[in-house]
């Protein structure tokens, strides 16, 4: 039984592949490193997520066990997170990561027992931890999508998304099988065209984060390092021309 919406709290939905096979290029493949990150990780949300009073739920894309990716969780946190597994199929892992995310993210969605259509629900990579959580996180109105993108909507940032269940199922999944690593059509460049699409069109508002998400961890794609000092800073420098140029940009015609 759903309970009401008054009774629900937020959702932040971690993605996770442990062992990815998917097409196109993974610069951090190694399952036994990407499992310590992704325990570390959800072990740090859990703490955040309690202090903030959301829920927890991790889905999973390669069959890795529940327990093992709880393992840092002491029992009565780890009775508090939810763990989707979900298996992509052949056409989804061969149009790469971002066809997979997508779909599981869906799959998680679409779960009634763990997600309601007005529940707000953050999508965050697995492996990163969102430092200032507690000041960038709120509940969120339908039709509301918080997302970091380009000034020119071209490319978003979905390392971290956030919208109640019925816009992520009404705004951004029905262009799900768009994605295509293979054919440069990435998820970043897809949702990015569908949210500039239903905003010109009235149908979603895009909002940004009061801050600039502080992330820590590692990019599995790139093997980048993500630090929450260096994101803070950068915030702290750019938010004002940023904001100017956000305001230019929806005005000036080229």
């Amino acid at each position: 039984m759903i309970p009401n919406q008054s009774e629900r709290r937020p959702l932040v939905l971690l993605t996770a592949a442990v062992s990815p096979n998917v097409s196109g290029r993974v610069a951090l493949a190694d399952p036994a490193i990407r499992l310590r990150q992704y325990q570390i990780a959800i072990s740090e949300w859990s703490r955040s997520t309690l202090q903030l009073g959301f829920r927890l739920a991790v889905v999973e894309t390669t069959g890795a066990s529940p327990k093992d990716l709880l393992q840092d969780v002491g029992e009565k946190r780890a009775r508090r997170i939810s763990v989707v597994s979900f298996e992509p199929s052949a056409v989804q892992a061969e149009r790469g990561k971002g066809a997979v995310e997508l779909a599981a993210i869906r799959a998680a969605v679409e779960d009634a027992e763990l997600v309601a259509p007005n529940d707000t629900l953050y999508k965050c990579t697995g492996r990163l931890i969102v430092r200032n959580a507690g000041r960038i996180l709120t509940p969120l109105r339908t039709g509301a999508v918080k997302v970091r993108m380009t000034l020119d909507r071209s490319w978003a940032d979905t390392r971290l998304v956030g919208a109640t269940a019925q816009t992520w199922s009404e705004h951004i999944f029905p262009d799900i099988d768009l994605v295509d690593d293979a054919r440069g059509r990435y998820l970043e460049r897809v949702l990015a065209a569908r949210l500039a699409s239903a905003s010109t069109l009235g149908s979603v508002s895009i909002e940004q984060f009061s801050g600039r998400p502080l992330l820590s961890g590692v990019s599995g794609s790139t093997g980048k390092s993500y630090l929450a000092r260096t994101s803070w800073l950068k915030d702290r420098a750019l938010r004002p021309f940023e904001t100017l140029l956000s305001g230019i940009a929806s005005k000036k015609q080229v």
